[in-house]
């Protein structure tokens, strides 16, 4: 009987000590790979020398939505966030190359959104009744939920590295010193300063 008691609380001590280190596990900033945060993150990939592609997907959020695609207004902030990382990320490229600015010359923006589970629609017969993607379920009187939606932006932007930005263009480190401060933290914690070297008396 003692080694089943045993045997059962050493599965249960494994499972709190992997829910531990999970918990102690700290989040990815913002302006990660996607292959390693996976569920945001950038991709890139090089179309020439002097230009590429950039893709940032935002995190998923949630939002108050009547019906399964929630209006501009609603999306408008993850759609900002995704394009400020992208162009970030864009901006990192071009100084690691050897270039000094950067033009956006196209640029594409998707939102995907997904109904939590019901969500309102207008009203019909004796009561307002509830839409899913899958048909239509009629909700008793009185009966309320509030109508969440998930939603998920993707910016994508090609991109031409210059070795000197023109006025119209964007200066590469004003333009990561200026995405820095609108989203502390966002690329990580900040590096310590160098330690001062001692110097030894001749």
């Amino acid at each position: 009987m003692r080694r089943h008691a045993q045997a059962v609380r050493i599965p249960t001590l494994a499972l709190l000590l992997a829910l531990a280190a999970c918990q102690t596990t700290p989040p990815l900033p913002a302006l990660s790979p996607l292959e390693q945060a996976r569920q945001f993150g950038y991709t890139e990939r090089d179309l020439t020398p002097e230009r590429v592609e950039i893709s940032y997907l935002g995190a998923r959020q949630r939002v108050v939505s009547a019906g399964p695609t929630p209006r501009d207004a609603d999306t408008q902030p993850a759609r900002a966030a995704a394009l400020d990382f992208a162009t970030w990320r864009a901006a990192q490229l071009a100084l690691a190359r050897g270039f000094k600015g950067l033009r956006i010359v196209d640029r594409q923006t998707h939102v995907d959104s997904h109904p939590e589970t019901l969500y309102p629609g207008a009203g019909w017969g004796a009561w307002p009744y509830w839409r899913t993607p899958g048909g239509i379920i009629y909700g008793p009187p009185g009966f309320y939920s509030v109508p969440y939606v998930h939603i998920q932006a993707r910016v994508t932007l090609t991109v031409e590295l210059l070795a000197e930005p023109r006025p119209d263009d964007l200066d590469a480190a004003a333009t990561i010193a200026r995405l820095s401060a609108a989203h502390p933290g966002a690329s990580g914690p900040a590096s310590p300063p160098p330690r001062p070297t001692s110097q030894l008396p001749r």
